[in-house]
């Protein structure tokens, strides 16, 4: 079976969330927002941009100016990551079919605490239509 350059990484078979996943260098996330595309998706707005490289990025933002309490911006962050981590597969294998990688950031502009089925679904949601934006 031939198989895919990111499933042999490993990423599709566990439902981690690794560091080389996660963008994290101020370098990165400085030309992801001085470069990068942004659309909405409910209460996200997400920046894309193609890179080079083997596995995508993400970098998950909550700002103070939304969301005051710090309970609140973390239980949004978790609840984010989670469904991330686990519906991650549908992005891996968009980019599979496709020679290309991305990094990209969700930012979160809801008033409140977010719940985590509403969040799955709109992370499912958010990551069909990068899925579909890959594929043109």
């Amino acid at each position: 079976m031939n198989e895919g350059r990111l499933t042999n990484t490993g990423l599709l078979g566990k439902n981690r969330l690794t560091k080389n996943e996660r963008l994290h260098l101020k370098s990165d996330i400085d030309s992801l927002f001085k470069t990068g595309k942004w659309f909405t998706q409910d209460e996200f707005a997400i920046v894309y941009r193609f890179t080079e490289g083997d596995i995508p990025a993400i970098f998950i933002s909550i700002p103070k100016k939304h969301q005051h309490k710090a309970w609140q911006r973390v239980q949004s962050r978790r609840m984010i990551r989670e469904a991330y981590r686990k519906n991650k597969h549908i992005l891996i294998n968009a980019l599979d079919k496709s020679n290309v990688n991305i990094h990209f950031a969700i930012i979160c502009k809801s008033r409140n605490a977010l719940e985590y089925q509403p969040t799955k679904s709109k992370i499912i949601l958010t990551l069909q239509r990068l899925t579909e934006i890959i594929s043109k």
